[in-house]
């Protein structure tokens, strides 16, 4: 509502500061009674000819441009542009001629004085409102154009976000599953960890972002679960470091690559090393993994569908803002993921 009436008081100070300029540079009025009449008879044609042109111009940018030129009516368009052309010269021709004063010799050209004003009152006229509607046809469509991508992207990121959820939910039981045939004596706090991880997914995520905290705890509940599955000859540290509390990241974009670190660089009969830092320095996150790479796992026909969704999901959210170097010399596997927070 403030837009609109802030339009109209724009477009009423702009058309009285058009009209005047002409009475700005007038010369003194004159005196005397004939004077006065001739003032008054060319004040009232300077007024219905300006009505005139606020009509062309709202006619054109309103009715001509959008029902006709760009509907690439062209014909008709240009048919009634001349019509107005010839229908306000006419206008001027009839109407500006004084009937208390005798034609001027300099009107007696077809390009006379008043008449060239004339045109070029239209002409500006009629740019100015088609550059004015012009200019409002770019704006709404670079809008929508925003819109539509926003959709896109959300839309993305939920098709995306949906991929993520039931392959990490599978790993994790397949995890808890293994501990089950072992009867060991740790399924049921494996059970407890996945409730929580659960009750993220299921009850937390479903927001745009969440706070960096939540993830951060999650990572650690995935880690802790990951423990209880793992034999005594993986060597497996998880270093957090910083305040987490003022930032919000998409939830389970991180939970990936950790998984990934999990998935193909332990061995049940070799010894391996995982390392897991995270930390958070000047609006700046570092998520660093390393560990060992196994052949027998790199074959894996789905290895690094959950690492390339959260790659796509970090492209669509943190465009520029984000660095991912990986090492991988078919031996050791080394993830150095930088995002800038603000």
């Amino acid at each position: 509502m403030k837009s609109k009436v802030l339009t109209v008081l724009i477009h009423v100070t702009a058309w009285i500061i058009f009209f005047s300029l002409p009475f700005i540079f007038l010369p003194s009025p004159l005196h005397g009674s004939s004077a006065l009449k001739t003032q008054y008879f060319y004040f009232l044609k300077f007024l219905t000819s300006n009505i005139f042109l606020i009509f062309i111009f709202y006619f054109h940018s309103n009715f001509l441009l959008p029902r006709l030129f760009f509907r690439k009516q062209y014909v008709l368009y240009g048919i009634i542009v001349i019509s107005l052309f010839i229908l306000f010269i006419t206008y001027t021709d009839i109407f500006f001629q004084s009937p208390f004063q005798n034609r001027s010799p300099d009107e007696s050209g077809f390009f006379n004085p008043r008449r060239l004003n004339a045109i070029y009152l239209f002409i500006v006229i009629l740019f100015m409102s088609g550059g004015i509607r012009m200019m409002h046809e770019w704006r709404q469509t670079d809008r929508r154009n925003k819109m539509i991508e926003a959709d896109r992207m959300q839309t993305e990121l939920s098709f995306l976000h949906s991929q993520i959820n039931p392959h990490f939910l599978f790993n994790t039981l397949n995890s808890i599953y293994s501990l089950a045939l072992m009867r060991s004596e740790l399924t049921a706090d494996a059970v407890m960890k996945l409730s929580s991880l659960m009750r993220y997914i299921l009850q937390d995520v479903q927001s745009e972002k969440v706070p960096l905290e939540m993830e951060i705890q999650c990572i650690q509940n995935y880690v802790e679960l990951q423990k209880i599955r793992l034999n005594s000859n993986v060597d497996l540290q998880l270093v957090i470091t910083g305040d987490f509390s003022s930032y919000q990241i998409p939830p389970l974009i991180l939970i990936p690559f950790i998984e990934n670190t999990f998935k193909y660089g332990t061995s049940t009969h070799e010894s391996t090393a995982i390392t897991i830092e995270i930390e958070i320095d000047q609006n700046v996150f570092h998520l660093k993994t390393t560990n060992n790479i196994f052949v027998i796992r790199e074959k894996s026909e789905s290895f690094g569908i959950g690492f390339r969704n959260s790659e796509r999901r970090l492209n669509l959210v943190y465009p520029e803002k984000h660095e991912i170097a990986i090492i991988n010399n078919s031996k050791m596997y080394i993830l150095d993921l930088k995002i800038q927070m603000t």
